[in-house]
């Protein structure tokens, strides 16, 4: 046997213009009562979730309810990418990922008949989209086709009664011929790529915040799906993922007139939608003067809400320092803070006002004093080296006249 590595499924069967009766005979079969509910991923074209290409043979009472997706290239169905045969009471409800020519039965077709669609599709939508079919050959036939969308036509977004005809829910579920699939649709919970949990619920049903699977974070970290739950009207299957994401440190708020530096920030564990919101108050005049900003503030959409944060508010420019008030039930506080660089901390009750005011240090700088001290101590230096010098002179000038005196003693 020898065996061909270079081989694409997905290319190389083409079987089309074939006339060799013998092979043609044993490859003119049936695919019949076929379900599928597995992801089906496609690289380059013709996906399908019971057959990528369809050139041959009959698809029957088949059914999809698991994702198509194709990476590039044209050929996306629910049923089947390609066809040149015959699709005959087939039924998708499916989500369908892709670019090009893509439908809910087939994404190019031939002859499609008393088939029902109900699918999501997604992806660089371009052209030829339809929820039956995204084309269908010039010399095919559809017949009896429905499908339920709002966003999507029939065939290459065109509706065609009693061809590919848009219906309602209700309507479709009257039919004789409706699987019992289309009664419910699928949640799929998934992180990195794993399955954690699968819900059936009623189709335009309801996903609850208790029916989520509970998942461990980890450390510093939280969980955040990409639905917000409760996930009301789910009328197609989908997958709702899960990530780990760590927690944000901070929230800054900035002042209309300083989008530079922030006036305040708070510290705790917050998400990546977490969102400060802050208002201008009024806040008692104090010795110092008026206040250079006072807020009231909030946090929407955090995690479990603490009494205290720490806050970091901007020393006001000019200052040296800043005083801080925190609003109670009928006054202005003072509150104790430590300076941390151009900011002081202070521990703020969650949603409470406070004010920030100026302080300017008015005590002499110690390396004047330093400077003033050495300056008296040169001064009395000079000072007693003066005295000295003058009691030097002092005595020269009476010994001096003590001599002259004696002299003139002498010589008498």
């Amino acid at each position: 046997m020898n065996t061909e590595y270079d081989v694409d499924p997905e290319v190389d069967m083409d079987l089309t213009e074939l006339t060799d009766v013998e092979v043609r005979s044993t490859t003119n079969d049936v695919l019949i009562h076929c379900i599928n509910y597995g992801t089906v991923a496609g690289k380059k074209r013709n996906s399908g979730g019971i057959a990528g290409s369809e050139e041959l043979g009959l698809i029957h009472t088949c059914e999809n309810y698991g994702t198509v997706q194709l990476e590039a290239g044209n050929g996306l169905g629910g049923i089947a990418g390609y066809s040149v045969s015959r699709v005959n009471q087939s039924y998708a409800l499916c989500n369908l990922k892709g670019d090009n020519k893509i439908g809910g039965i087939t994404g190019e077709g031939y002859d499609i008949s008393n088939c029902l669609a109900m699918v999501t599709i997604s992806g660089n939508r371009t052209e030829k989209i339809g929820s039956i079919a995204g084309c269908i050959n010039e010399d095919g036939t559809l017949e009896n086709n429905y499908f339920v969308s709002d966003l999507w036509g029939g065939v290459d977004q065109i509706n065609y009664i009693g061809k590919a005809q848009r219906c309602t829910y209700e309507e479709l579920m009257q039919m004789e011929t409706v699987p019992a699939g289309f009664t419910q649709v699928t949640v799929t919970f998934e992180q990195d790529d794993e399955v954690l949990a699968t819900l059936q619920i009623p189709y335009d049903g309801t996903v609850t915040e208790e029916e989520v699977p509970d998942i461990e974070p980890d450390e510093d970290c939280y969980i955040s799906w990409d639905r917000k739950f409760p996930l009301t009207h789910v009328t197609a299957n989908v997958t709702v993922t899960a990530e780990s994401k760590r927690f944000t440190k901070s929230l800054a708020w900035f002042s209309a007139t300083n989008q530079l530096k922030p006036d305040f920030l708070v510290e705790g564990d917050f998400y990546d939608t977490s969102v400060l919101s802050a208002e201008s108050v009024q806040a008692d005049r104090i010795s110092d003067g008026d206040p250079a900003y006072a807020y009231i503030w909030n946090i929407d959409n955090m995690p479990e809400q603490k009494e205290e944060y720490v806050l970091h508010l901007r020393i006001p420019d000019g200052a040296d320092s800043a005083a801080v008030r925190i609003q109670t039930e009928n006054k202005w506080e003072k509150a104790d803070t430590e300076e941390d660089g151009s900011y002081v901390t202070v521990s703020v009750p969650y949603g409470t006002a406070f004010a920030v005011y100026s302080v300017q240090d008015n005590s002499v700088p110690i390396w004047l004093i330093l400077a003033l001290a050495i300056a008296a101590v040169l001064a009395a230096v000079l000072i007693i080296k003066a005295i000295r010098r003058g009691k030097k002179l002092v005595e020269k000038r009476r010994e001096k006249r003590k001599k002259k005196k004696q002299q003139q003693t002498d010589s008498q």
